[in-house]
């Protein structure tokens, strides 16, 4: 019950958090890689958004966070650290900043919820659910890019 309850409230809110996001952000501070996903058919989407999740989440969340957890001893440094690690694999990000607000936010969530549950089943979906609803909402333009 709790990887259903935890999965649903956080791709929930982050989808909103992405949502309106989108209302505030320029067109020309969207990373190109992102813009290009909503034309993508939907089971390649579908696929390659399942296996970066999964990727994602077993590297960051089930072998970072837990080893750095295991040595430290303190849950919420272990969540910064594996982040600030999160973010540097979004070095393209780096040239457009507010994306990585875009990327911080999630990964704070996921380590979050993967501290409460103890179930990497739970960031994956999360993580997953949030990455392809957002693309589903742009594809079908349920929500639009703010051009500036």
């Amino acid at each position: 019950m709790n990887l259903i309850v935890y999965s649903t409230v956080a791709s929930t809110g982050l989808l909103l958090y992405d949502g309106i996001l989108s209302f505030y952000i320029p067109v020309t501070d969207i990373d190109e890689t992102n813009k290009s996903f909503q034309n993508y058919p939907i089971l390649q989407s579908f696929v390659f958004l399942f296996i970066g999740a999964l990727f994602e989440e077993i590297l960051f969340r089930g072998i970072i966070q837990s080893l750095l957890y295991l040595y430290m001893d303190n849950q919420l440094l272990s969540i910064f650290i594996t982040t600030i690690l999160f973010l540097s694999l979004h070095i393209q990000y780096f040239k457009k900043p507010i994306m990585l607000l875009n990327i911080l936010i999630p990964s704070l969530t996921f380590g979050w919820i993967f501290a409460e549950t103890n179930n990497i089943l739970v960031p994956l979906i999360a993580h997953f659910i949030m990455n392809y609803e957002i693309i589903l909402l742009f594809k079908y333009n349920l929500l639009e890019l703010k051009e500036r």
